[in-house]
């Protein structure tokens, strides 16, 4: 369904793009706190945080962008359980990440001009939706279309085979790595620096 929103913002399909929200959340929260090496650096920002700036590049490939913490927090846990954060561009991004989602959750909504498009849920937790919604102008309740995809996710054999061409052609991504841990640095130093909350 990933896939599926990537070719529905290539292919044009929702216009103008004006806004998008990525959700991760897990309920792992008690089990980072008994750690003694998983409660402490960066938390939720950089274990979940992360894979949200990855699908961002994923979809838009743009690392001009400055992100902005919005809201951290240590609600359980010595560091971040619980984040959210973003950036005044074009489009609008807003990202959390949390480690109290008592129910492993995970979604992605868009906002363009002619629709959105929405991802709810991973294959590796359950059914996973895609679901496109078609502006009627001048308002009124959208032409809607959903997909449905049940277990197993059958991404993983196309990603093997994406890094396996990787591999055999001697190509990296390590620029998108590096630009998302100097992202997730910066918005860490930036949230002490305001003395946010």
């Amino acid at each position: 369904n990933v896939c599926r929103l990537k070719t529905t913002l290539e292919a044009g399909d929702l216009g103008r793009i004006y806004r998008c929200r990525f959700f991760y959340g897990n309920g792992t929260a008690s089990d980072v706190k008994s750690s003694d090496w998983r409660d402490q650096g960066l938390g939720v920002l950089a274990d979940l945080g992360s894979h949200l700036l990855d699908l961002y590049l994923f979809f838009f490939g743009k690392t001009n962008i400055e992100m902005t913490p919005w809201s951290f927090n240590c609600f359980e846990n010595q560091v971040f359980d619980h984040v959210i954060f973003g950036a005044d561009a074009n489009p609008i991004l807003e990202f959390e990440a949390t480690l109290l989602s008592w129910k492993n959750s995970f979604s992605i909504d868009v906002w363009g001009e002619h629709g959105s498009a929405h991802v709810d849920g991973l294959c590796k937790w359950g059914p996973s939706t895609f679901g496109l919604r078609e502006r009627i102008f001048p308002s009124g309740k959208p032409n809607e279309e959903q997909i449905i995809l049940e277990c197993p996710d059958s991404t993983w054999e196309a990603e093997l085979e994406y890094f396996d061409a990787l591999c055999r052609d001697g190509h990296t991504n390590v620029d998108d790595d590096l630009w998302i841990s100097k992202t997730l640095l910066t918005l860490a130093e930036a949230y002490h620096q305001a003395g946010l909350r």
